[in-house]
This record gives C-alpha cells, structure tokens and sequence, in this order.
C-alpha cells in the first residue's frame, strides 16, 4: 500500500476543511491542556481525573468518526456539532470497542513491548468498523469487530506500524513546545499549555488513520473479487 498516498489522500480530505479540522483539535486542546492544569494545581483525586479522561477519550474518537463522516461525504457540520453527531447512537458500542481494545492490547504489552506494539496495530480498526457495522444498521459485539480488525490486518501490521512511523516528525514537533516550556519553567504546571501543537496535529493523524482504513477495505473489496473470478 502507498503510504505517501494515505497520507496525500489526508491532506486532500482535509483541505478547505483545516478550519473545521483545526477547531476540532482546538476543542481536544482545550479540554486536554486545561484539565492537565487543573489536575496539577489542585491535586484532583484519581477518581475525578479518570472521569475527566474518560471524557477527553470520547471526544478523540468523536473527531476520528466525524473525519470520517466527512470522507464518506455526509453534510459538514459545525466542529462541535460534528463531534456529538459522529458520536450520536454510537458512543457506548463505539467507545466499549476502544477500551476493550485497549485493555487486550495493554495485557499484551505487560509480556514485551514488542507483543504489544503488534496487538496494537491489530486492534487498530476495530473502532471504525464498529462504526460501519453500526451504520449498516448490523449488531456484532465488541470482540467480533477486535476479531474482524485483527484479520483485517493480517498481512499489515508491519505496514501500520511503519505509517505511525512516517507521522514522528510531526509527533516529536507537537511535543516540542511543551517540552521547552518544561524545560524553562523547570518542571511548572503550565508546560501543558504547550501542547497546542495538538489543533493540528491530532485532526491531520485522524484523517491518515481513515484514509488508511478506507485503503484497507478497497483492498479486501479488490481481493474479493478476485477471488470469485477465480
């Protein structure tokens, strides 16, 4: 597969849309930075901060499944709304799939790293195929769509794990800001702030990740076909 072209494919869907995209990643910035600094400043019990995590994850997979509305073709919505809606009718079958994907992967990688990295690219797609099936109006459960994912990505890993690889400039560029600010301020609550590399950054790896899994499912259409010729 033509990682340069998932990559293209990402900017494409989100050209004439970075506004949108970027308000997306403001709203996950807000909520990520200010709660880390809140966190930090008033001790938070452990209890309210994994509420409070609880929610930053609903909102990253509620910008990966609007992206994802919007590469289908479904009327853009304004950035907030776009979130609520992506996730309207989904959140508890959508959201049951990435953390028990997230546990089974976080149980791997207690073996070795290693392990756990290949389970990770694994688990990868379960949450958007999730999202298809509940589209297509089909009920399958959690571990049925980690099942599907897994065969999905038989063959693929390897190639997942490289794309992740492609996108650590701008990992390492979005932990930048944060890292300095730590630096300077010698280790002060405010270097969370810094984090604002996030309003780009986080949209523009969503967008690869469902063009990647958009390329994936045109393969396995491909190799069906195929395959009844045969």
């Amino acid at each position: 597969m033509n990682l340069s072209k998932i990559r293209h494919d990402a900017r494409e869907l989100l050209k004439g849309n970075w506004g949108w995209a970027a308000t997306m990643g403001l709203i996950f910035y807000v909520f990520f930075a200010g709660v880390g600094v809140i966190t930090d400043a008033f001790d938070i019990n452990s209890t309210s901060a994994n509420l409070i995590n609880l929610l930053i994850t609903v909102l990253t997979i509620g910008i990966q499944l609007a992206l994802y509305d919007l590469s289908l073709g479904k009327p853009k919505q304004g950035a907030w709304q776009g979130v609520t809606s992506a996730l309207r009718g989904k959140m508890g079958r959508v959201g049951s799939t990435y953390y028990i994907a997230a546990i089974y992967n976080g149980l791997w990688a207690l073996l070795l790293i290693i392990p756990g990295v290949i389970k990770m690219c694994s688990y990868s797609q379960a949450t958007l195929l999730m999202k298809d099936h509940i589209d297509r109006g089909e009920t399958v459960t959690v571990n049925q769509a980690i099942t599907e994912s897994r065969q999905m990505m038989d063959g693929h890993k390897g190639e997942y794990f490289t794309l992740m690889l492609t996108m650590l400039g701008w990992f390492l560029l979005y932990l930048l800001v944060p890292l300095i600010i730590l630096f300077l301020t010698a280790g002060s609550i405010w270097y969370n702030l810094g984090f604002i590399g996030a309003i780009w950054y986080y949209p523009y790896w969503r967008a690869v990740q469902v063009k990647y899994y958009e390329a994936l499912k045109q393969e396995q259409v491909v190799v069906s076909q195929l395959a009844d010729e045969d």
